[in-house]
């Protein structure tokens, strides 16, 4: 009896300590298909009867378990038929990991067992048992985290720290060398965080950013930062001025009852974060000048609302005047001068918006065609002539003789630039001694290629210091203009810049307060030979007016089509009109043979454009139909525009308003059919040379293509130091007058020489008639000290060279161009100084 209440006693023992392992028990008699509960202290494993047959019991259990997967394995290992095989032939006790879902949903992991019981009846017994996996299966992810993010860290930080903010405590887990030696850290040890961090700031950190690290890993603003954010990443130099990365990451969801673990990773990335810093300060800049432009442009285009205003109300009001002194000449003459003036203007203003448009856009194209220099310049002033009108201002043209004055270039933005510059000396020189003088020089020559010098230099009101570095700002003004009602857009000189530059050449300015100013062009041109003897016959056969052309003007506007009808025929022209394109090309076909000379030929037209209708005319059958000039006149005057009307077959554009000069120009060249083939074989041969035919050094566009492989270099990070050198050859000029242009050819050759042997490594460009430039690399640009001495001694009386150089510094180097700048600056200092001390000499 004792020993059986021992076993009863034994027995519950026995029953309560599984129970501490495996909360919920079943007594399953298999082969009876029958159980009965032992134990349940988990409701969140299972809920069931006491007791009952196995299967419905295994049914029960499988309905918590996800469908799938997962439920038909369960079904697999505990069905009772499967038990009993194994009871029978292996004795296994089967054992199963498998999710378990609580009513309310939540799920957990539990582990399944079921443990055979030997029977003296010879049934199947077995116990069946089951626990809760949460915490395990918990821990086990939080390792593969850890190791995970252990990986991660390691892989691109070369020191990690495993940091715990309960105990305050830190492990370092991979250090390197150095920082292991700086510090005295030994692996896998715990340690003091707060200490550790002070050790780290005070030996590793930057002074300057040594209180931010501090502060920034305080435990408490970590832990706040960590509580919310995964991630956490924090940039500082270290004690060599490099700048580094480190990187935090919170270990797990730090959910109530899990360790507050975070790991540390630090990794040295200087390259990387100045090339992030650096695109973040571009991005900045750029938003910055964005935002100055739109200023700039909303504070233009609420000035230019009244500027605009102010010429239309101008036309409006003399017209106005005009009808009711329909019967006074006088005043109605008077009128109509105030009409054209206000005209005029408004159609500046609109010329400048569009303009600039055009440049930024990108949308501008550079001609090389057939041009006189001479012609060239007489335009010029031929188009500013109206704006001398009731003033009292003297120009005087300063034109050299010129060796080529046949050159291909692009006549109409050349024109647009020197006309703008021209016009802004008018505007602002006064009429009491006003002079204005419009100076060209040949300046020197290369291969097959020639470089001229316009200067217009005037006596007005002059410019500020602080103001000349705004200059080339678009809408940038200074002064009121002294002799007009109406201010001008403020586009001008950015235009003429710009168009400029874009033809590969150079614009400067000097300016004086109450001194006046001086703009400088240097612009390089093809050298038109083939064609310059064929333009001088033309130009001296005298005939300078249109008596007797017979010319067939097409225009729609009864206007315009009226006041060019009478401008034509005023020169002797005889003129038949039509109104739009297809009545051009009836009167055309229906005339007789040779009944025209030309067709001037507006694009804007109902019914046919002009486009449509020349592409008519040179497709009929008829002999002069291929050869008559058709010349478009209109107001559309972009490149784009001009080349729509070559295309279509036309051989020249003039923009309206009409100049009569340059309308008797085109119609008399075209008549006498001048080609433009020489121009465009020129062309292609201008953009393959290189090389400076006297000299044998870079030419100007060597230069400009050196350059734009510099800029890139400088934006890549490759570019570590260079150097920018310009030099000019002092008393070219007087050995070209006194002793020839051979002797003043071998001073250029000799000076090239000298500049050559003595920066051996480095290219030479000839940049000008008597300037040379030169970029500074490698060793050449380590002794440029040394080998500017060599380049001093080397000189002599007959060879003298004013030198200046300066270093790319990228904190005020915003471009090349600023180092070239400044270089030439400095060569002009040394030259004016060498004809100082020559004077005293």
């Amino acid at each position: 009896m004792n020993t059986r209440k021992e076993l009863d006693e034994y027995s519950k023992i026995l029953i309560r300590t599984m129970g501490k392992i495996y909360p919920v028990l079943f007594y399953c008699n298999l082969s009876q298909n029958y159980y009965q509960e032992i134990e349940v202290q988990d409701s969140n494993v299972l809920s069931a009867t006491n007791k009952g047959d196995y299967d419905s019991l295994l049914f029960a259990f499988s309905q918590s378990i996800p469908e799938g997967k997962s439920r038909d394995k369960f079904l697999s290992a505990f069905n009772r038929t499967h038990l009993l095989k194994l009871a029978n032939t292996k004795d296994e006790s089967p054992a199963l990991r498998h999710p378990y879902f609580e009513p309310n949903g939540t799920q957990h992991w539990v582990e399944t067992k079921s443990i055979f019981i030997k029977s003296r009846s010879g049934d199947i017994l077995s116990v069946l048992l089951s626990k809760s996996l949460d915490d395990e299966i918990r821990r086990e992810i939080e390792s593969k985290q850890k190791q995970l993010i252990l990986s991660f860290l390691a892989s691109e930080y070369s020191n990690v720290f495993l940091v715990d903010f309960d105990k305050l405590t830190t492990v370092p887990l991979i250090l390197t060398p150095q920082i292991k030696t700086l510090l005295n850290l030994p692996l896998n040890q715990e340690m003091d965080y707060k200490q550790a961090v002070s050790a780290y700031s005070a030996t590793i950190t930057r002074e300057e950013d040594r209180n931010a690290f501090t502060r920034y890993c305080s435990p408490e603003v970590l832990f706040t930062q960590l509580s919310t954010k995964p991630r956490l990443e924090r940039i500082y130099r270290n004690s060599y001025g490099k700048y580094c990365e480190l990187k935090w990451v919170r270990v797990g969801d730090w959910a109530d009852g899990e360790p507050k673990q975070a790991v540390a990773g630090v990794a040295e990335k200087d390259k990387e974060i100045r090339k992030e810093l650096k695109h973040q300060k571009d991005l900045q800049l750029a938003k910055e000048k964005a935002e100055k432009a739109n200023e700039a442009k909303s504070e233009f285009l609420s000035r230019m609302s009244h500027d605009i205003r102010t010429p239309i109300n101008g036309v409006i009001g003399m017209t106005e005047l005009a009808k009711k002194n329909i019967n006074n000449p006088f005043k109605i003459s008077e009128c109509l001068e105030n009409v054209t003036t206000s005209s005029y203007h408004l159609l500046s203003l609109v010329n400048d918006i569009l303009d600039i448009n055009h440049i930024e856009h990108k949308k501008v194209e550079i001609a090389h065609k057939p041009m006189n220099i001479l012609s060239f310049a007489d335009g010029c002033l031929s188009i500013i002539s109206g704006q001398l009108i009731n003033r009292n201002i003297k120009i005087v043209s300063e034109f050299e003789h010129f060796d080529y004055p046949f050159v291909l270039g692009d006549e109409l933005h050349l024109r647009q630039a020197i006309v703008n510059i021209l016009g802004n000396a008018i505007k602002f020189t006064s009429d009491e001694d006003g002079k204005i003088i419009f100076r060209i020089q040949q300046i020197g020559t290369g291969n097959k290629t020639v470089t001229y010098r316009f200067q217009i230099e005037d006596n007005g009101i002059g410019m500020s210091k602080d103001f000349l570095g705004h200059i080339w700002e678009n809408f940038s003004q200074e002064n009121v203009v002294p002799h007009s009602d109406h201010k001008g857009s403020g586009l001008g000189m950015s235009i003429a810049k710009s168009l400029i530059e874009l033809m590969g050449g150079s614009i400067g300015v000097e300016s004086e307060l109450g001194k006046g100013s001086t703009f400088t062009i240097e612009m390089p041109f093809a050298i038109d030979d083939k064609t310059a003897a064929a333009r001088r016959a033309q130009e001296s056969t005298g005939q300078r007016n249109l008596a007797g052309v017979r010319i067939l003007l097409a225009e729609d506007n009864p206007i315009n089509l009226k006041s060019e009808q009478e401008l034509l025929e005023s020169e002797g022209a005889i003129v038949t009109t039509a109104t739009n394109g297809l009545e051009a090309v009836e009167l055309f076909n229906a005339s007789e043979p040779n009944s025209f000379d030309a067709i001037l030929m507006d694009i804007i037209m109902p019914v046919k454009n002009g486009l449509e209708a020349t592409k008519e005319i040179r497709s009929l059958a008829r002999t002069e139909a291929s050869v008559i000039p058709i010349i478009a006149i209109t107001a559309n005057a972009f490149e784009e525009d001009i080349r729509n009307s070559m295309n279509a077959g036309m051989n020249a554009h003039l923009t309206k308003p009409l100049e009569m000069n340059q309308v008797i120009k085109t119609l008399l060249s075209c008549m006498r059919m001048r080609s433009v083939k020489q121009a465009e074989k020129l062309k292609a041969a201008l953009s393959q040379a290189n090389r400076d035919e006297l000299t044998r050094v870079g030419n100007r566009t060597a230069f400009i293509e050196r350059q734009r492989k510099i800029e890139n270099e400088i934006s890549s990070g490759n570019l570590q130091g260079f150097a920018v050198c310009m030099c000019d050859v002092n008393n070219l000029k007087i050995t070209n007058d006194t002793l020839g242009h051979k002797a003043g050819d071998e001073l250029l050759i000799n000076a090239s020489r000298i500049i050559c042997t003595t920066y051996q490594h480095s290219p030479v460009f000839r940049i000008g008639g008597d300037e040379f430039a030169i970029f500074l690399y490698g060793q050449d640009f380590d002794n440029r000290e040394e080998l500017y001495k060599k380049f001093i001694s080397q000189l002599s009386e007959n060879i003298s060279i004013a030198m200046g150089m300066a270093v790319f510094n990228s904190a005020i180097d915003k471009n090349i161009s600023d180092v070239t700048k400044r270089a030439d600056a400095e060569m002009y200092i040394t030259k004016k100084l060498m004809k100082q001390k020559a004077k005293k000499n």
